[in-house]
């Protein structure tokens, strides 16, 4: 004997638990990811390496700029004892100069960047933020299997939001860490480098 189908009522109660299922698992995953912390320590990670790759290559740069100008100033003063035999020296160290002192203001900048994302990442990986988060969850969840819940739109509101300051800093910290590991680690390595070539060089002038 076939079975008649289900009843169009029926239907509707089967996709509405399995909505409330599924929404369920989304709210019980989100906060594992909150709760264990997984993003924050990578991102917390990320940040300090990146933090003292900055300071690294600022102070190398701050180095730099420190032996061209003294290095500019006894040339002027040899200019002045030997009638201009040392110009050309100047006006080559001059592009140098200029360079390291771009590379030097932009490397505080990223230096002021790196600070700022790790106080925000401190602020919501806090335990407020924690149990802010789980209280809308569960509130969430709560009104998800009440009937006709009037608040169940806020509530859905809250919790996008808090979701997203709780864990949109450290998932984009991590995308910054996939693309700073495939394209521009290499190219970090080779610039510090060759700014530890040039100061050498610098060193023996």
């Amino acid at each position: 004997m076939l079975l008649s189908p289900p009843s169009q009522v029926h239907r509707q109660q089967f996709d509405s638990d399995r909505k409330k299922l599924l929404l369920v698992l989304i709210v019980f995953i989100i906060l594992t990811i909150s709760w264990t912390g997984i993003l924050d320590d990578l991102s917390a990670e990320f940040l300090n390496n990146s933090f003292i790759n900055a300071v690294v290559t600022y102070g190398s740069a701050r180095a730099i700029n420190a032996l061209v100008s003294v290095i500019q100033t006894a040339t002027i003063e040899g200019n002045v004892i030997f009638a201009g035999a040392s110009v050309n020296i100047g006006q080559v160290l001059d592009p140098i100069n200029d360079a390291v002192e771009r590379l030097s203001d932009v490397m505080a900048i990223a230096i002021g960047s790196i600070v700022l994302q790790k106080t925000l990442l401190a602020i919501s990986s806090s335990l407020l933020f924690k149990v802010s988060l789980t209280l809308a969850g569960a509130a969430l969840i709560i009104s998800a299997y009440i009937k006709e819940a009037p608040w169940i739109q806020s509530l859905s509101k809250l919790f996008v939001f808090l979701v997203f300051i709780r864990l949109s800093l450290g998932a984009m910290l991590l995308l910054n860490l996939a693309v700073d590991n495939y394209y521009l680690s290499e190219k970090i390595d080779n610039n510090q480098k060759e700014l530890t070539v040039l100061k050498s060089k610098l060193d023996e002038k």
